[in-house]
Formats: C-alpha cells, structure tokens, sequence
C-alpha cells in the first residue's frame, strides 16, 4: 500500500491503526445485540410507565393489600355504625339532644366525603374502599336508629318526664290520665275478660290488636268503660284474652298507650286501638264516657317503663355485632379482590411496534 508519513495506508483511505467506526448500515452480530438491547430497554420503560398509570387508576399491580389495610377497613366502618346507630336511637327526646344525635350523623358523612377526597387526589384504593363502607355504614345506621328510636326508646324517654298515678278508679272520669306514664288502679278493679275483642283492620298489617275494659264495681253497674287493656296477638277475636300480665293475680297496674307527636308507630297504633274500642264498644253493648285510655297491663308499671330502653340497648347491641360480621366478610371480599392475579392478558406489557420486537 502506499506509504504517508511512515503509517500505513489502506485502500479505503483509513489508517490501518485506527479502530473503525459503526456504520448504520453495519449488519451482523454486533448490530443485532444493539438492536435488542434497544428493544428491553423500551419494554421496561413501557412497564413502568403501564405500572404508574395503573396506580393511578387505583389498581396497583399484583400487589396485595395488607393486614393492617383490611383492619382498618373492619374496624372504621363498624365504630361509624356503631357511633351513629347508638346516638340516633338512643339519644333523648329533647331537641338540643336530637339535634346532637343528627350532628353526629353529619360528621360521620363528613368523614367519609374527606376520605373519597383523599382517594381523588391519591389514588390509593383503600381510602375509596373506606369511603364506600363509612357511607354504607351511615345509612344502615340512621335506618335502623330511626326504627328503634320510634319503637322503643321514645316511648321510655316520654314516659320517663310523666307521672305516675296511683289508686285510680275505672269510673272516675279519664280525661286527666291520657298523657300518664302510668295508673296503678283500685284493688276492686278487674279486666273484663268476658268482653274481648280481637281486632284485624286493614290497617293493622296482619296483627291482632286485643282490647278488654276495664272495670270496678261501680262502672260494671253503669255500663261505661273508660280504660281499656290492650295488647298485640294475645287473643282470639271474642275470648283468650292473654296480654301482659292479665293472668297474674294481684297485677292492677297498666303503662299508659297514647298518641306521641313525632312518632309514627306510637300514633298509628293508638288509632288502631282506638277503632277497636269502638267496635267492641258496639258489639257488647258498653258505654264509651269520654277519650279512652288504653295501657298495657302490667304487675310493675316501672319495670315495663324500664324494658323500652333496655329493649333498645338490645337492638343497638344486636345490629352492632351483625354490622361487625358484615364488615368482616366484606373486607374479605375486597383482599380476595384486590389481592386475585390477574390474567396473562392482563400482566403483558403492550408492544411499540417497529424495532421493539427485533431479538
């Protein structure tokens, strides 16, 4: 070859010790490594990429949820049902602390509003799973506390601000005993068991409501009846009469039934009892003398007075532990889930196409 300046020159013009540059157009082993490590390259950059964009959207890849996750997703929704159910169905009757037991709910709605809030900035599912399961829980809650209030506890928190009126007589007149909390009658009086009726109106929803007068010597002679016992699916319809505690000799108390402003149950079964007065009234003959007063007989009126509430402190404790056991099985459904592999489908990384797919 020719000689310039003592080195060697090839014919293609380079220098025979210098070292030789790629040519893009260059093929062969050394081409096809570049070409594939190309190719891994933007495939992991594409998973990740894949991987960012499913957090985002709340569905981290094939990664379980912890314990201390599905604890707090049994735990918070339970104390927020526990928390709402206990302030709206056993907070008392007045106003400030009805409007306490409402506020207790707002909170709670609040609490879950700012968790789904955190869930739209963050992007971590638990707090949209916590969000969905307060606000669940919040619901039940002020539907059951609402029943139970209406039920039970309205009933005990009235009838524990009312008197208690001691040796009455079924012939006097009932007009200062229709907002009692409870009668404690003369010993001459008796439930007349001979002039039963069981009730069956279209409003009374498949119940039998049971009413027999109640009467001493002096309204038997006159045939008027101003007290009534009462009682629900404790009678046949003319006889049986078997409510409260008819049966129990010396028993000559009654917890007084009347309509309570606010309450649905308390008034629609004091029109019941009501209609079916009249009708028994009808049927044997008997004197209504002024607005009856219905009770539920009884052989200690404060111990009945008593049980509304204890029945209601029954109920929350109930609905509690099956809100727990429903907290539990759906913080199982969502680990199983959240944790479930997904398919291959759902695993591959999409391909870019072009040279992604060269070896």
């Amino acid at each position: 070859g020719a000689h310039v300046g003592g080195g060697a020159v090839r014919y293609d013009g380079r220098r025979a010790d210098m070292p030789a540059r790629n040519s893009p157009f260059e093929t062969g082993p050394r081409a096809a490594a570049a070409a594939g490590d190309a190719a891994r390259a933007g495939d992991d950059e594409q998973r990740a990429l894949l991987e960012r964009a499913m957090q985002r959207a709340g569905k981290p890849p094939d990664r379980p949820m912890h314990v201390h996750t599905i604890v707090a997703m049994v735990s918070m929704p339970w104390l927020m049902f526990v928390i709402t159910l206990s302030a709206v169905a056993l907070a008392p009757a007045s106003t400030a602390s009805r409007a306490g037991a409402w506020a207790v709910v707002v909170a709670c709605l609040g609490f879950s509003a700012l968790l789904a809030q955190v869930f739209v900035y963050s992007r971590v599912p638990i707090y949209k799973h916590l969000a969905a399961l307060g606000l669940l829980a919040v619901i039940l809650a002020c539907w059951s506390g609402v029943r139970i209030y209406d039920t039970t506890t309205l009933e005990y928190w009235m009838s524990s601000a009312r008197q208690t009126f001691q040796e009455v007589s079924p012939s006097m007149p009932a007009m200062g005993y229709t907002n009692a909390a409870a009668l404690v009658f003369t010993e001459d009086t008796k439930v007349d068991l001979q002039r039963v009726l069981g009730y069956r109106g279209a409003e009374a929803g498949g119940t039998v409501y049971c009413v027999a007068p109640i009467m001493d010597t002096a309204s038997a002679e006159d045939n008027e009846v101003r007290f009534w016992a009462t009682g629900e699916d404790c009678c046949m319809p003319t006889w049986g009469f078997h409510c409260g505690a008819v049966d129990t000799p010396g028993a000559r108390s009654g917890v007084v039934h009347r309509k309570i402003p606010g309450s649905r149950s308390a008034t629609s079964r004091y029109q019941i009892y009501t209609a079916a007065a009249e009708q028994a009234a009808a049927m044997y003959s008997l004197r209504p003398a002024g607005e009856p007063v219905f009770v539920h007989w009884t052989e200690d009126a404060a111990g009945e007075i008593n049980r509304f509430f204890g029945l209601a402190v029954l109920w929350v404790a109930v609905l509690s532990l099956l809100h727990l056991m429903l907290s539990l099985l759906l913080a199982g459904w969502l680990h199983w889930r959240s944790g479930r592999p997904r398919q291959a489908w759902q695993r591959a990384v999409p391909s870019m196409g072009g040279f992604g797919s060269m070896p």
